[in-house]
């Protein structure tokens, strides 16, 4: 058994049955801010602020050496975005801007230097 976490950004507890296979639950917050090529009329230049909450069960397969197979199937959840100014202060309109919450499903080939 295995728990690695930073919090608030992520938390894994994760089991391993046998030295190729482990399984577990994950929880990730996502967050990020990117520069948007286009902008509004009275500010030119603006950022698009984003964050997503994902839980997920989680498996990873060790397929050969250090190479791992890993997959996640979930509910992300608290999915927001805003736009924010040069100032990075957030425009008024997308204050209560949201996504539905959703299933989601993500895979990926690791490299483990263990």
């Amino acid at each position: 058994m295995r728990i690695y976490s930073i919090l608030p950004s992520f938390a894994y507890f994760i089991m391993k049955p046998t030295e190729k296979f482990e399984y577990g639950l994950s929880y990730n917050l996502d967050a990020a801010i990117f520069h948007t090529d286009k902008g509004l009329e009275t500010n030119p230049q603006i950022y698009m602020k984003t964050s997503n909450i994902t839980i997920a069960p989680t498996i990873g397969y060790n397929f050969s050496s250090k190479f791992w197979l890993n997959a996640k199937a979930g509910y992300a959840i608290f999915r927001r975005y805003q736009i924010l100014d040069n100032y990075f202060d957030n425009i008024p309109f997308t204050d209560d801007n949201q996504y539905k919450s959703g299933l989601f499903f993500g895979v990926g080939l690791s490299y483990r230097m263990q």
